[in-house]
């Protein structure tokens, strides 16, 4: 694979318009079959049927906008739910993946190694996670929105361009917080782009003063968005989960922070079927054989590694991992962040291969071990989006059989389940009941209108006597004041009036 390539080349065009939007549909299509999950419930991106300025507001941990109106949108075609969530977490997915070919175009990236980095971070089984879940709109577009700035801003130096990356950062900040990385991000990476080996420590150099007065605007600009929430709209919780595990929270440099380094980066790194790995009752048939095909190409990496450093790319490629770990900060320090938090670090983790590809012979050991890659990637991805697709099932299964067995549509109902102790792991796979998030996903089958109230309860007894006698006594006290009782025991299902 040669060096030469067209400067201004475009990689849209009419001849290649045409199948990106095949692959598009296809991709859609067969991540529609993953049905909602868990959270993807109760969260801003499902239908809702009002929309006012409060709603945009900070609420509690989230300042999410951009999902509320998303949410908004569903409620005037509810029937749409999930179909349009995957369509567009796919098309944001897709322009994180042009974005890639840009960037590495301006890198000077041989053209086919460009095109095969970009395959390896949209087919990677690390952002499986983000890409087949229903609620992740807000995980892509924090990316894909700071990518379109950077990608502004890299185009020249008039107002226009700086009010663009601003702009776009605004929409990755109220997409999800960790979108406030782009702030400092977009002008490293531009400097970086237009400064090779030229670090910047002279600050009498114009580019250097541009780079640092940025980051300071870009700083002023973070601290603003803090004063905002936690001044004027009183919301001193201001970035990450309800969950204290996912909260993004500043925490001392620790054996967690370098475990989480090891989790980001080394979900861009390997194909290997994490779900396999980690899913109890594990897997290990997979687990070995998608590790034995990512060695090769480990080997390749590293041999392009070291290529890279002895051809004069150390600039670029010490550079760009310092902007990975910029912009995987806010999940780095994260007491323990999940398998989708990977996603913006699997992006530049890709990025920095397209630079250590770029420097390897292609000779047969390169293409087998690019070849042993792809095979191990087909094997996880259908792997994760089986046991995606059976966790929806498993959900669906009790609300179906509810939903048959319920006369009418109910204004109370109670949700009565005996506890599933069962491990699951990350987005892939948890429990039925966590499937149906407590029987909210029976809202679906009413228009999103009923039941109005919900009552969970969890009987967490084990033995059989103790859960046939808190069962008996729960539906006595329940059902005077609910107009239908939906009973989950185990694998049996009931409707109670």
């Amino acid at each position: 694979m040669g060096q030469n390539h067209p400067k201004n080349s475009s990689f849209l065009n009419f001849k290649t318009i045409w199948p990106i939007a095949l692959i598009y549909g296809l991709f859609v299509f067969w991540v529609s079959f993953l049905l909602p999950v868990g959270d993807d419930w109760a969260y801003f991106t499902k239908p809702t049927f009002t929309l006012s300025y409060q709603n945009l507001l900070p609420k509690s941990w989230y300042w999410r906008p951009l999902d509320v109106i998303f949410g908004r949108i569903l409620g005037f075609a509810p029937g749409l739910f999930p179909l349009l969530n995957h369509a567009w977490i796919v098309f944001g997915h897709f322009i994180a993946i042009f974005a890639l070919l840009k960037l590495l175009n301006l890198l000077k990236v041989d053209r086919n190694v460009s095109f095969i980095a970009s395959i390896i971070f949209g087919f990677s089984p690390g952002v499986a996670a983000t890409v087949f879940s229903v609620d992740s709109i807000n995980q892509t577009y924090a990316l894909s929105y700071g990518l379109l700035g950077t990608l502004v801003y890299l185009k020249g130096n008039k107002p226009i361009h700086l009010i663009g990356w601003l702009g776009f950062t605004l929409l990755a900040l109220f997409s999800k917080e960790s979108g406030i990385v782009w702030f400092v991000a977009t002008p490293m990476i531009g400097y970086l782009i237009k400064n090779e080996n030229k670090l910047p420590f002279n600050l009498k150099d114009k580019s250097t003063q541009k780079l640092y007065l940025q980051i300071i605007l870009g700083l002023l600009l973070a601290i603003f968005y803090f004063y905002t929430r936690i001044v004027i709209f009183n919301n001193p919780e201001v970035l990450g989960s309800s969950d204290p595990n996912d909260r993004l929270h500043l925490t001392p440099f620790s054996i967690s922070f370098i475990k989480n380094i090891f989790l980001l980066f080394g979900s861009g790194l390997t194909s290997i079927d994490s779900v396999a790995l980690f899913l109890p009752p594990r897997n290990y048939l997979l687990s070995i054989l998608t590790i034995i095909l990512n060695l090769p190409y480990l080997i390749l990496l590293l041999i392009g590694f070291i290529n890279a450093l002895k051809s004069g790319k150390w600039f670029w490629l010490l550079g760009f991992i310092l902007v990975a770990l910029v912009v995987s900060s806010p999940h780095l320090v994260m007491k323990d962040p999940a398998v989708m938090h990977a996603y913006p670090t699997i992006f530049f983790s890709c990025l920095i291969i397209g630079l250590c590809l770029n420097s390897i012979k292609w000779n047969t050991f390169s293409k087998v071990a690019l070849i042993c890659y792809f095979l191990a990637a087909v094997i996880s991805n259908v792997h994760i989006w089986k046991t995606m697709y059976e966790y929806g099932k498993s959900g669906q299964r009790i609300t179906d059989a509810l939903f048959k067995n319920t006369t009418s549509p109910p204004k109370k109902a109670a949700f009565i389940f005996t506890a599933d102790f069962k491990p699951g792991y990350s987005v892939f796979k948890q429990t039925p009941l966590l499937a149906c998030s407590g029987g909210l996903a029976m809202k679906s089958y009413y228009g999103w209108k009923y039941p109005e109230i919900l009552t969970k309860i969890r009987i967490d007894e084990k033995n059989r006597v103790d859960i046939d006698r808190k069962i008996k006594t729960l539906i006595e006290e329940t059902r005077k004041t609910h107009d239908v009782i939906w009973l989950v025991d185990g694998s049996k299902v009931s409707v109670v009036y």
